[in-house]
C-alpha cells in the first residue's frame, strides 16, 4: 500500500506522511530543569552519584556508570533532581569536545540513585503527545544533521547551548501508537548495530595493543629468541640481550631551540602518527599562531617531544623540516650510534612511557611536564650495532604495516555501520520508511 505524502516545508525533513503533524520541540516538553551546581568529589557508597553525559554509553543511549559523587546534598533538592526513566531525558547544554557533546540527549533507562550536573538540563516530556524514545531519536537526528550548531554560543572555549532557541526547531510526528512502533523497531535494530560497533571497536583496540606489544618486545628484547640475556638494571625493561649497550640520553640527544623561521612548514606532533605537517589532517583543533616566528625549527631527523604528553608516548623523529609549537622540546640526535627509524620506536615504546610518567610533574593529570633535567639522565638499552637496529626497524615496519591495514579495514567498517545507523534513524523518524504493522 502506497502512503500519501506531503511536503513538510522544512528542507532537512522533506516529504512526510500526510497524517503526521507539525510541532515545535518546546510543545512536546512540559518542564525544563537545570542540574545541581556543586563540587564534584570522589566519595563513599553513601554519597549521591552524579550523572554526566561523559558517563553515558552513547551507542546504547543509557548510563553505564557514574564517576563522581556529591556529599551533603539537601534532600529536597536531591529529590527534585532525580530522573524518571519513563518521562524524562537529559540534554548536554554546556561543555565542548568529544566527551561533552553539546546538544546530545540521553535516556536514563534504570531507576538509579543519581542526579545530574549543572551542565545538563532535564526535559520532562508530554507523554500524551510524544514517546520518550521517539523524541530521543528526533534529537539524535537533529544532532547528527548539525542543527545544534545554530544555537550554540562559545565563550572562553566553552560551548553553551541556547536551549530556549533550540527548542523552537520544527519537528513532525505521527500518532503516539505509531511513534511507539517506530521507537521499538529502532531500539531493536540499533541494538544489533551497536553490538557490532562495540565488537569492532574492541577488536581495533586489541589490534592496537598487539601492535604496541610487538614494538616493545622488539626494541627491548631484540629479534633472536635464543640470544643470551643479561639484567639491564632498568626495572621497566628487565632483561636485554647480553651484547646490548646502556646509555643515558644526554650522550645521544642534544637540545636545541632555533626560532625565527616564519616561512617554514607548520608541523604537528601526534601520539599515533608522530611528526607530520599540520595541514595533512583535519582533526587538529589547536590554532596556529598568527606569528610563527616564535615556533621552533625542526630539521629532518630531529626528535620532537610534547613535554605535557611525553608520558603518553607523544614524541617522535621527524621526517619533515618545518616549525612547531615553542612549547615542545627539540633534540638533535647522534646518528653515529643510532638508526633513526629504530630510535623512533625505541623512545616511544610502552616500556619507557612509564618512566616518562615517573619523571613528569604537575598538579593535574594530562598537564604533567616532562622534567628535562631528569630526562637527560634517563637510561636506554639498545643494540650496539646499526645492522641489528635496522633489522629491528624493518621487522617492526613490516609487522605494524600489516596490522595497520587490518585496523584501517575495521575502521572503514565501523564508519559504514555508524553511517547506516544514522541513516536508518533518519529514514524512520522522518517517515520516509514505515514500520510494518502486525
Amino acid at each position: 500500500m502506497v502512503r500519501e505524502m506531503k511536503d513538510s516545508g522544512v528542507e532537512w525533513v522533506g516529504e512526510i506522511p500526510s497524517d503526521w503533524e507539525r510541532y515545535t520541540l518546546k510543545n512536546l516538553i512540559s518542564k525544563i530543569q537545570g542540574g545541581y551546581w556543586g563540587k564534584e568529589t570522589k566519595g563513599n557508597e553513601n554519597d549521591i552519584e552524579v550523572i554526566r553525559i561523559a558517563d553515558f554509553n552513547r551507542s546504547q543511549m543509557k548510563v553505564d556508570k557514574t564517576q563522581y559523587v556529591l556529599r551533603n546534598v539537601q534532600k529536597d533538592k536531591y529529590l527534585s533532581l532525580l530522573i524518571n526513566p519513563e518521562e524524562e531525558l537529559l540534554i548536554e547544554k554546556s561543555g565542548g569536545g568529544e566527551k561533552t557533546p553539546v546538544g546530545q540527549t540521553v535516556i536514563v533507562e534504570s531507576k538509579q540513585k543519581a542526579i545530574y550536573t549543572n551542565f545538563i538540563s532535564k526535559l520532562t516530556i508530554r507523554t500524551e503527545i510524544i514517546n520518550l524514545f521517539f523524541l530521543n531519536y528526533i534529537f539524535s537526528v537533529l544532532y547528527t544533521c548539525g542543527f545544534v550548531k545554530k544555537h550554540i554560543n562559545q565563550t572562553t572555549g566553552i560551548q553553551n547551548l541556547n536551549l530556549s532557541s533550540y527548542l523552537t526547531e520544527l519537528v513532525f510526528i505521527p500518532n503516539i501508537q505509531k511513534q511507539e512502533n517506530i521507537a521499538n523497531f529502532l531500539n531493536n535494530k540499533t541494538r544489533i548495530i551497536d553490538e557490532i560497533i562495540a565488537d569492532t571497536k574492541q577488536s581495533i583496540e586489541e589490534l592496537k595493543a598487539y601492535k604496541e606489544s610487538i614494538i616493545t618486545e622488539a626494541v627491548t628484547k631484540g629479534l633472536d629468541p635464543n640470544a643470551e640475556m643479561k639484567d639491564s638494571g632498568l626495572p621497566w625493561v628487565g632483561e636485554i640481550p647480553k651484547d646490548w649497550k646502556i646509555m643515558k640520553t644526554r650522550f645521544f640527544l642534544k637540545e636545541k631551540s632555533l626560532k625565527g623561521f616564519s616561512d617554514e612548514l607548520v608541523l604537528s606532533l601526534y601520539r599515533d602518527y608522530g611528526v607530520i605537517p599540520k595541514d595533512s589532517r583535519d582533526d587538529n583543533h589547536n590554532v596556529t599562531s598568527l606569528d610563527i616566528s616564535t615556533y621552533k625549527l625542526v630539521e629532518k631527523g630531529d626528535l620532537v617531544i610534547n613535554k605535557m604528553k611525553a608520558w603518553q608516548g607523544s614524541m617522535g623523529i621527524s621526517n619533515f623540516r618545518g616549525v612547531i609549537s615553542p612549547a615542545y622540546y627539540i633534540y638533535d640526535v647522534d646518528r653515529t650510534n643510532f638508526y633513526l627509524p629504530y630510535l623512533h620506536h625505541m623512545l616511544r615504546n610502552k616500556a619507557y612511557t612509564q618512566e616518562y610518567m615517573r619523571i613528569s610533574e604537575g598538579l593535574r593529570i594530562g598537564q604533567w611536564d616532562l622534567n628535562k633535567n631528569e630526562f637527560k639522565n634517563s637510561i636506554f638499552a639498545y643494540p650496539n650495532n646499526l645492522f641489528e637496529q635496522k633489522a629491528i626497524a624493518k621487522y617492526i615496519n613490516t609487522k605494524t604495516k600489516q596490522i595497520d591495514m587490518i585496523i584501517k579495514d575495521k575502521e572503514q567498517l565501523l564508519s559504514e555501520y555508524e553511517s547506516y545507523k544514522k541513516s536508518l534513524i533518519y529514514e524512520y523518524v522522518t517517515g520516509k520508511k514505515q514500520v510494518e504493522e502486525a
